[in-house]
C-alpha cells in the first residue's frame, strides 16, 4: 500500500470553518493509518497534527484524542523548529530528506536519535495540502534468525509492511536456517543496504513512503553494495505488474499468499544454496480454510499468536463487508483487498484469496463483469468470515478447557 500516491483530503488549515479534513470522513484515514505497522501523523497547512496512528500516539507519549489537532509546537516542543521547517519545505513543494533529531532527549515524548520522514499529501485539487510525517528509531535493525545445523547462513532483507506477513514469511525462511532482517517500507530498505551487507533482498511492490519499484531503483544505483537479487513479492501477479518489476532492476517475483516450497525454491536457485530443505505440502482443505495450512501456521507460532493472525483477519474482512455494503471509496477497498490476498492465502483462505485477486483486478480495470466478481467474493468473505470466527472460538474454549483443568480440586 502507498500512500504516498493516494489523494486524501486534508482540507485546509488556514480556514477555522468545519473540520480539517473538510467534508472526508477521517474515521476512514485514521482506519488506513492504523493499518500501516509505523507511526504516521498527519499534519496541515497550518502547522496541526490532524490525525494520528495508535503507533505515533504511544511514541508522542499521549492517545489520539488528546494530541489530535493541537499544533506541533506543542507536542514536541523540544524538536518543533526542525520539524516545522521540514512541513513548511513539504508544503512549498520542495523535497525533504529524512531527518535525524539529534537533541532534546530531556523531552519525554521522543528520545535522542529519532529518524523523521516527509511526504506532501494532496487534497482533491491536487494541492500540497498537508504532510505524511514518520517517526522512528535511526538504529540497525536487529535480525531475528534461528540457526538450523548444517546449513549455511545467507542473510535475506524483506522489506515488508503488514506486520503478519512479516512473521510468517519471516518464519518460513528461519526454520530453513535464514538470517532475516526485516524493515517496513522502501525508504528503510536503501539505509539497511547502505549500512549492511546482504545475500537477497524480498521486496513488496506497494508499501508506505516509498514502493518496492522505487526502492529497487535506488538500491542498484548503490552500485557494487545493491548488486544482489532482488525476489518481487506481489499480489498482483499480471503481466503489467511483472514487466514493471524486470524494468526496475529486480531478478525474480514470487506471489502472495508467499508458498514455502515455492519460496524456498526461488531462495536456492539466486543464492546457489546446497542445502535441500523442501518442506511438505499440506493438505486436507475444504472450499473455505485449508487446515493444514492453518495447523501449520499453528504449529510455527503456537495457538494464540495464531489466534492473533485469525483476529485480524477477521477485523479486516468485517471492515471490508462494512465498505461493501456503504459503497464506500475504491481506493480504500483496493488496498484492503490487496492486503486480503496474502493475509487470507497465509491462513488457508484459498478461495477468498483468489477472490479478492480477482475483485482487486477488476476495481482496477472496470471490468463489465464487475458486479459478478463483487458478488462472488462477497460470498466467500462471508464463508471465511463465519469459519475463522468458529475457528477462534474454538481456541478460546481450549484455551479456558486447559485453565479450567489446571485449577485445584475445591478452587
Amino acid at each position: 500500500m502507498d500512500i504516498t500516491s493516494a489523494t486524501i483530503d486534508v482540507g485546509s488549515g488556514s480556514s477555522s470553518d468545519g473540520p480539517p479534513f473538510g467534508d472526508s470522513a477521517p474515521v476512514a484515514i485514521r482506519e488506513l493509518l492504523d493499518a500501516i505497522p509505523l507511526p504516521l501523523a498527519i499534519v496541515d497547512d497550518n502547522l496541526r497534527c490532524v490525525e494520528l496512528n495508535r503507533r505515533m500516539a504511544a511514541t508522542l507519549g499521549g492517545s489520539g484524542e488528546k494530541l489530535r489537532g493541537l499544533p506541533i509546537r506543542e507536542i514536541v516542543p523540544a524538536f518543533a523548529a526542525e520539524l516545522e521547517t521540514h512541513f513548511q519545505r513539504m508544503l512549498a513543494g520542495d523535497t525533504v530528506e529524512d531527518s535525524v533529531l539529534r537533541d532534546g532527549s530531556e523531552h519525554a515524548a521522543m528520545g535522542r536519535g529519532e529518524k523523521h520522514s516527509f511526504a506532501a499529501l494532496r487534497n482533491a485539487g491536487g494541492a500540497v495540502a498537508g504532510v505524511l510525517w514518520v517517526a522512528r528509531e535511526d538504529r540497525p535493525t536487529v535480525p531475528s534468525a534461528r540457526s538450523v545445523p548444517g546449513l549455511q547462513r545467507w542473510r535475506i532483507l524483506m522489506a515488508e509492511d503488514l506486520a503478519m506477513n512479516q512473521e510468517i514469511i519471516a518464519e518460513m525462511l528461519e526454520s530453513a536456517g535464514y538470517e532475516v532482517v526485516t524493515v517496513a517500507d522502501g525508504a528503510s530498505a536503501i539505509d539497511s543496504v547502505r549500512r549492511e551487507s546482504f545475500d537477497l533482498i524480498l521486496m513488496d511492490i506497494e508499501m508506505p513512503l516509498m514502493g518496492g519499484l522505487e526502492a529497487t531503483r535506488a538500491i542498484r544505483a548503490l552500485g557494487e553494495a545493491g548488486a544482489v537479487p532482488i525476489v518481487a513479492m506481489t499480489a498482483n501477479r499480471g503481466p503489467e505488474q511483472l514487466a514493471a518489476c524486470r524494468a526496475a532492476g529486480m531478478d525474480a517475483y514470487i506471489c502472495k499468499p508467499v508458498d514455502q516450497a515455492d519460496l524456498l525454491s526461488t531462495m536456492r536457485k539466486w543464492l546457489k544454496s546446497s542445502h535441500k530443505v523442501q518442506p511438505e505440502r499440506q493438505a486436507g482443505r475444504d472450499n473455505t480454510i485449508d487446515f493444514g495450512v492453518l495447523e501449520n501456521i499453528r504449529a510455527h507460532f503456537g495457538p494464540f499468536r495464531t489466534q492473533r493472525f485469525i483476529r485480524e483477519v477477521c477485523i479486516r474482512l468485517e471492515y471490508v463487508l462494512l465498505q461493501l455494503s456503504s459503497e464506500a471509496d475504491s481506493k480504500h477497498l483496493g488496498d484492503d483487498l490487496h492486503s486480503l490476498v496474502p493475509m487470507g492465502g497465509h491462513l488457508g483462505l484459498r478461495d477468498l484469496s483468489e477472490r479478492a485477486r480477482a475483485f482487486m483486478v477488476a476495481l482496477r480495470k472496470q471490468t463489465s463483469n464487475i458486479e459478478i466478481v463483487t458478488e462472488e467474493f462477497r460470498k466467500s468473505a462471508l464463508r471465511a468470515l463465519a469459519a475463522l470466527l468458529q475457528v477462534d472460538a474454538g481456541t478460546t474454549e481450549d484455551h479456558e478447557d486447559r485453565q479450567e483443568g489446571a485449577r485445584p480440586r475445591g478452587a
